[in-house]
């Protein structure tokens, strides 16, 4: 009976889901007159542009349930080297290693990163960051015209991703987008992008040309390389590409070329890992107002499931629960142990026996137990006398050390407080855990370089500093946090 109840009930689950499995998006692409519209639709790795439509603003309209995405233009780009390689300690320590390059303060910036390669040298990064308050203007703008953007992308990541889906090239490829008041020129190599600059400009300025030739040779020569082809998208501008001197790239129809940036847009909005500039205090507010009507399904038919196997279920626990009592009269009558001696004897009484069928899971369990207290002869043996670095060697590593005394009479780094705290170890419970000790250290550090090279010391190898485990770093009103844990030389039997 409960399989055929369950085959049912994959069908209706999968029928109520099938909508949800193919996931659909809207890019948004802002002109001064029109937007461009891109509904695209994805299904595990496989995607499809539904439909590409320009709009006026007064005619923008969408259902609740719709995702949308927007791109952000200005946006500032810079290629980043960093020695860690662990996505979470990158993400750690990405406000410390961008802030002496951004030029803005970095608490005025929202940062998003892009991961271009890894190696046994570390990660090669791509840092995108714009200011709170050109996302707020941003935000503003679209919710004028009725539209909160559940996802707010940079246009070169979304040009980028477009690149990802439509162009096969190994070769590093610039894409100059044209606005008719913004145009971008990006850097992108395998769908990675590595480098953007972008200008507020009109195609019909009579100084347009020389301006993108001058963004592309300066873009070429912050790479210090010029790409071999140029995709053209957006507006397209007649004689630009034999002002650049270069062949340019042709897609399959012209509607790709005109609508890529909605199109890319609207992919980055489906990609987990894309770039998101919702985040901290823009934090999506509305994140599952798309699902409602599937979730307030999915709970109905859950509770009339819930209902039925709770019927059925219990009807099997009452036989597990009889089959259990039968297996521990069969133990005791195994172990030589009569069932009314063994009951007076952990009952501790006289009293009447009472019978296995009265006895609860709990009573069998806590008889269970008894029995196998009986059976155990020997106490496990763990270590208890640890082998690690005391207080007082840690202090004396990091009084005596080079990047923390300096070579003068001033300290570079003053200690504002520490935590030595053992957070594991092994016991009677536990007879096979080993011990594992966790650093908290607060200092301030006159120069940024001398808490960077800090950080740096710490990562390499050491004879306290357990390399296994997690180095966690932040800073703060120009305090610094580093959390780290001791290496363990302690002998286990």
């Amino acid at each position: 009976m409960l399989v055929y109840i369950s085959i049912i009930y994959k069908f209706a689950f999968y029928s109520m889901y099938r909508e949800l499995l193919t996931t659909t998006a809207i890019g948004l692409e802002s002109g001064t007159k029109e937007i461009k519209v891109a509904n695209v639709s994805i299904k595990g790795n496989a995607f499809k542009v539904d439909s590409l439509f320009t709009v006026s603003e007064e005619s923008l309209n969408f259902p609740e349930s719709t995702l949308i995405a927007t791109s952000l233009n200005d946006v500032w780009v810079r290629p980043l080297k960093m020695v860690l390689q662990k996505e979470k300690e990158i993400d750690q320590a990405l406000e410390f290693e961008i802030e002496p390059h951004l030029p803005f303060p970095v608490n005025e910036a929202i940062l998003n990163r892009v991961i271009v390669e890894k190696s046994a040298e570390g990660s090669k990064l791509t840092v995108l960051a714009a200011r709170i308050s050109q996302i707020k203007e941003h935000l503003l703008k679209w919710n004028d015209l009725g539209i909160d953007p559940e996802k707010i992308t940079a246009t070169a990541d979304a040009l980028a991703t477009f690149c990802r889906r439509f162009v096969q090239s190994l070769e590093p490829l610039a894409v100059i987008h044209i606005n008719d008041s913004y145009s971008t020129c990006a850097l992108i190599k395998q769908g990675k992008l590595l480098a953007s600059k972008g200008i507020s400009i009109s195609p019909e300025d009579p100084t347009f040309h020389n301006q993108i030739l001058r963004l592309y040779l300066s873009l070429s020569k912050q790479r210090r390389e010029r790409p071999e082809r140029i995709l053209f998208t957006g507006l397209l501008v007649p004689d630009l590409a034999e002002t650049l001197d270069a062949p340019s790239l042709l897609l399959d129809t012209m509607e790709l070329h005109s609508y890529a940036l909605p199109i890319g847009t609207a992919l980055s909005a489906l990609e987990e890992s894309s770039v998101d500039f919702r985040k901290k205090e823009f934090v999506y507010p509305n994140p599952w107002k798309r699902f409602k009507k599937p979730i307030l399904m999915t709970a109905a038919l859950s509770l009339t499931l819930a209902i039925s196997f709770s019927f059925f279920g219990n009807m099997y626990l009452e036989i597990q629960r009889d089959q259990l009592r039968t297996q521990y009269t069969s133990l005791l009558s195994l172990m030589k142990k009569p069932y009314s001696e063994f009951e007076k004897q952990f009952q501790n009484s006289d009293e009447d026996v009472r019978h296995p069928q009265d006895l609860s899971e709990e009573d069998l369990r806590d008889r269970l137990n008894h029995l196998e207290g009986e059976l155990v002869e020997s106490p496990d043996i763990f270590a208890l006398y640890p082998n690690t670095p005391k207080v007082s060697d840690l202090l004396a590593w990091l009084c005596t050390h080079p990047l923390c005394v300096g070579e003068g009479e001033t300290p570079l780094l003053n200690l504002k407080g520490l935590s030595y705290k053992i957070v594991k170890h092994p016991g009677k419970y536990k007879p096979k855990e080993k011990y594992q000790i966790k650093v908290e250290l607060d200092f301030t550090s006159d120069l940024p370089r001398y808490a960077r090279e800090f950080h740096d010391m710490l990562l390499s190898p050491n004879g306290f500093v357990d390399p296994t485990q997690e180095v966690g770093w932040n800073t703060r009103s120009g305090t610094y946090h580093a959390t780290f844990f001791l290496k363990d030389y302690t002998r286990y039997p």
